[in-house]
């Protein structure tokens, strides 16, 4: 009996030791980390952190830090060491553990796409190793730490989207190794720091949609590596930086949305690798550059609401994969011979100016057309039928004349036809009538006659887009019979007045003829008394 007493005991006291020693089992720097970022959030969702728990029992053995790669998020290396936290839409709430910076090999943070709140940690400017950051869209407050330009390994940093106070830290010029900074939607004021021109390995710059007043640094000239540079929609003025024609890697160039002024250096023109220029939205005024085009591929051009003149550029088209090209609300002038054979636009818009001649361009893959507000003349060309993929058609206010074809109403699926305010005359092609995605056809103010063709569009538009043409009758617009009644009644009225003036200027006349007639008999018997 007294054996197996000590027996028991002996059992109690080797469980209690196991138990002592596990809860002194020291949590190394990265699970203490993860879990503190876990203690410290709001999981929406309730199982995006479920597996963030430290082993016990059988599994206490395992290195703890060799436990924590495996959960969700979470990466190693060869080694067991954490090197990248991959929280991304996880709808996370709560603010931004300050214990990350403790991970010392840590190379990828990706916290965007939560609801973090509360300011960006100081100690994040404190990360040895780290290469990715992105907090961007989440509800961040407050500056921007500037001791993150001590990020000397950093080479990828989206924070933008979110609600930041205060200017850009000029100190972000010191992130020698960064290629991609992205900013924009963040809330910021102040001007664009001339210290990004330090910056010499960056590739992608986007600032969009901030505060930012000012010029733009000429400065920003000098990082030769840009590739993507958008600073569109905030307040900046002054003109393009003539320094941007030396930025031989650039592909896109958006300053659109500002309040810049100015002309567009000819040597934006040269550069060879330029796909994507957008400057619409400002005062930009004068000439574009007569080569753009001539020296890239350009595929998007938008310089519409601003005050440029002359006409489209001769080689706009020349790289033969322009897709769109917007022109509208400027003071253009011309005609539209030089893309008349650029097949490859898909959408063209050239509404609000002074074009002139006719609309001789390429249809093939046109899906959106307005040449609406110009002074185009002619009619529309029968290349018309060549715009199978055509949406919308917009020729208001023009001086077209002629009959609308019956290869416009033949595509297959245009939903918006304008032909408002011009000189068309004839019938409406019945064709529209069996449409199946017309949605308006407008031919209100012209000289077209008959009958408006039935069918299910029509049924759905309103009167205003055939009134103002004085022989069109037919729902929404008076009936035919009651309209040719009254039409043959006026012709009746007309042709009755007509008849009667006729026949009073002709009494009219044979009495004057007689009366002229006796005053010379009378005249005559006189002088011979």
């Amino acid at each position: 009996m007294e054996i197996l007493k000590f027996f028991y005991f002996i059992n109690l006291l080797i469980l209690l030791s196991i138990f002592i020693l596990s809860s002194s089992l020291p949590i190394d720097p990265y699970s203490q980390a993860l879990l503190s970022l876990k203690s410290e959030l709001i999981d929406d969702n309730n199982t995006n952190l479920d597996d963030w728990v430290m082993p016990s029992g059988k599994n206490l053995s395992k290195s703890l830090s060799s436990y924590a790669c495996s959960w969700s998020g979470i990466k190693c290396n060869k080694n067991s060491v954490v090197t990248s936290i991959d929280l991304s839409l996880k709808k996370l709430r709560g603010k931004l553990p300050a214990e990350f910076s403790e991970l010392e090999y840590l190379r990828i943070l990706n916290l965007g796409g939560s609801y973090f709140t509360g300011t960006i940690p100081s100690e994040y400017g404190s990360f040895k190793s780290l290469e990715f950051l992105h907090l961007a869209g989440n509800s961040l407050s407050g500056n921007i730490p500037p001791n993150i330009g001590n990020l000397q390994t950093l080479t990828h940093m989206e924070i933008g989207y979110n609600f930041y106070q205060g200017v850009i830290p000029p100190q972000l010029g010191n992130l020698s190794q960064l290629q991609y900074l992205d900013i924009a939607g963040g809330n910021l004021s102040g001007s664009i720091p001339k210290e990004f021109s330090n910056l010499t390995s960056l590739q992608s710059l986007y600032l969009f949609k901030n505060h930012f007043t000012g010029s733009i640094p000429s400065e920003l000239g000098k990082i030769k590596s840009l590739t993507n540079l958008d600073l569109s929609d905030n307040f900046l003025s002054g003109s393009i930086p003539e320094s941007f024609s030396k930025l031989n890697n650039l592909r896109l160039l958006s300053l659109m949305y500002n309040d810049m002024s100015g002309t567009v250096p000819e040597g934006i023109a040269e550069l060879t690798l330029l796909e994507t220029l957008l400057i619409w939205e400002n005062n930009f005024s004068g000439l574009l550059p007569k080569s753009l085009g001539k020296n890239s591929k350009l595929k998007w051009v938008d310089v519409s609401t601003n005050n440029f003149k002359g006409g489209i550029p001769q080689y706009i088209c020349f790289g033969r994969v322009l897709y769109k090209l917007i022109m509208f609300s400027n003071l253009f002038t011309g005609s539209v011979f030089s893309i008349s054979n650029c097949s490859s636009l898909v959408r063209l818009r050239l509404e609000d100016n002074s074009f002139s001649g006719d609309i001789n361009v390429s249809y093939n893959n046109m899906t959106y057309l307005d040449f609406s507000s110009n002074n185009f003349v002619g009619g529309i060309p029968s290349d018309i039928s060549q715009a199978t993929r055509l949406e919308y058609f917009n020729v208001s206010r023009n001086n077209f004349t002629g009959q609308i074809p019956e290869d416009l109403a033949n595509l297959p699926i245009l939903k918006i036809v304008d032909l408002s305010n011009n000189n068309f005359n004839g019938l409406i092609p019945a064709k529209f009538g069996s449409s199946s995605s017309l949605q308006l056809l407008n031919v209100s103010f012209n000289n077209i006659s008959g009958s408006i063709p039935k069918g299910k569009p029509f049924k759905l538009m309103d009167r205003s887009a055939f009134i103002g043409n004085l022989e069109l009758c037919g729902a929404p617009l008076r009936p035919c019979f009651e309209f040719l009644g009254v039409l043959g009644k006026l012709r009746t009225w007309k042709l009755t007045h007509i008849v009667l003036l006729s026949i009073g200027l002709l009494i009219i006349l044979l009495v004057l003829a007689f009366g002229i007639h006796h005053l010379r008999k009378g005249f005559r018997n006189t002088m011979k008394q």
